[in-house]
């Protein structure tokens, strides 16, 4: 519940840099722990249930039903090989997407950081607002109006100029 609390509040999953490790860490190893699970499972000849299986041997397909493409066939690369660049390909393109959409993020200032900084500033701006004495206040606007027209002014004459 402590995640991402100063002014707007949680965003959901994937907006913290914990749920980001879960992400970049956590599948891996999963997957990982599920392919391990199913090499022992299959080495054992188990079920699901536990119990033994018959294993019968497969059949060798016929050469026009193998899973390879008939481009693959041509350039003669092994099925095992092919998938991996597959894998590849696509686990690169998913990182590549992230990474441009986390560069993105950086360069436009759209991050939960910046975000909760800037209601932070904000929050802070307005309290000492409310807590400063009315005088006071009347002497800072006063300030704050001769400088726009001292930049009115400014500009005036530099138009008068043609700058």
């Amino acid at each position: 519940m402590g995640r991402c609390q100063v002014g707007t509040g949680y965003t959901g999953f994937g907006s913290t840099r914990a749920d980001a490790m879960w992400l970049c860490v956590g599948l891996p190893l999963g997957g990982w722990g599920a392919d391990a699970a199913m090499l022992v499972r299959n080495e054992r000849g188990l079920s699901s249930g536990g119990c033994r299986v018959a294993t019968l041997p497969r059949p060798k397909p016929a050469p026009e039903t193998t899973r390879r493409s008939r481009l693959i066939q041509a350039a003669g690369v092994p099925d095992q090989t092919a998938s991996n660049a597959v894998l590849l390909t696509c686990v690169l393109g998913a990182c590549g997407v992230w990474t441009a959409s986390y560069v993105k993020r950086v360069v436009t200032k759209d991050m939960s950081y910046t975000k909760q900084l800037d209601a932070y500033e904000e929050a802070v701006m307005q309290k000492r607002l409310e807590e400063m004495p009315s005088a006071e206040l009347t002497a800072m606007l006063a300030e704050v109006e001769a400088e726009t027209a001292r930049l009115e002014e400014r500009k005036a004459r530099a138009k008068e100029l043609g700058l």
